[in-house]
């Protein structure tokens, strides 16, 4: 073996070791509103871009700077649950490419980072919405009866079918149709994207504004992209959630399924003797 050939770094972190190795960070990251270590990547290498995907792992909204090793030029958000692209403000120097992002609470996605924009590219809004719209009032929520749900009912407000006193909701398994109506008056800036906050889903929702289809969800952030469906005035909403098969098998074990003919060759059981929440 050969002596002499290495450096060796005491009295410092790996951190530490490393800078003084002139060795920059993969990725370095302001810590904003959101602790560092809440916001977890990955990074991967191609023959054109640098990929890396990021993971907000946190309940608060990121809305930072990270500064990547490269010597891209551009920078564009690649979302995953819709596959729409985004440019992002990004500014190369000599630490590599500062690109500014906001991450939704638990919130992933990829930044792409390039010698080029891809043609006709819109950018990413960057921080908090303006706005806020509430959907007021009751909601007419059909349940069908072909799943063993009692038809149409009003939902005074947003609550978890598995906590209610109907049996009919409280184990059922399908899809429900919520509708309401809210009023829009459209004081936004011109390009700033609307979104409709669906909170927390269980477990599928498909959201129509004016029997427009403004997408599925299925993860967080829980929102849709309403902009191109939004008119002044009234709207019409149409939310389409779809649970698993969870608590109609429950039911069914429990002598009180929502509708006959519920089997299965794999007997479902769950360790928690709980409903799974729903809606």
């Amino acid at each position: 073996h050969a002596y002499g050939k290495g450096t060796v770094y005491w009295g410092m972190s790996l951190e530490e070791a490393l800078a003084q190795a002139g060795i920059r960070p993969d990725i370095a990251l302001k810590s904003g509103n959101t602790p560092k270590d809440k916001v977890y990547f990955a990074h991967r290498q191609l023959a054109d871009a640098e990929v890396y995907f990021l993971n907000n792992h946190s309940k608060n909204v990121f809305n930072s700077t990270v500064t990547l090793r490269t010597d891209a030029r551009y920078a564009e958000f690649w979302d995953p649950a819709t596959g729409k692209r985004f440019s992002l403000p990004a500014t190369p120097g000599k630490d590599g490419l500062a690109v500014t992002i906001t991450l939704q609470a638990n919130e992933s996605g990829f930044i792409v980072a390039s010698g080029q924009l891809t043609e006709g590219i819109s950018q990413r809004m960057i921080g908090s919405p303006e706005a806020v719209v509430p959907v007021e009032g009751s909601w007419n929520v059909y349940f069908d009866p072909k799943w063993g749900g009692p038809g149409e009912v009003v939902f005074e407000e947003l609550t978890d079918w598995a906590r209610n006193a109907d049996d009919r909701i409280r184990y059922y398994s399908g899809t429900a149709v919520y509708k309401a109506t809210f009023r829009w008056k459209d004081k936004l800036k011109k390009g700033q994207p609307v979104y409709l906050n669906l909170g927390k889903v269980c477990n599928l929702a498909t959201v129509r504004v004016n029997g427009i289809d403004c997408g599925t969800i299925w993860t967080a952030p829980y929102r849709a992209d309403i902009t191109a469906a939004l008119k002044k005035g009234v709207n019409e909403l149409e939310i389409e959630v779809t649970n698993t098969w969870a608590n109609a098998l429950k039911g069914a074990d429990e002598g009180k399924a929502p509708f006959s003919g519920i089997w299965t060759n794999a007997k479902y059981r769950r360790q928690e003797k709980t409903l799974l929440p729903a809606g």
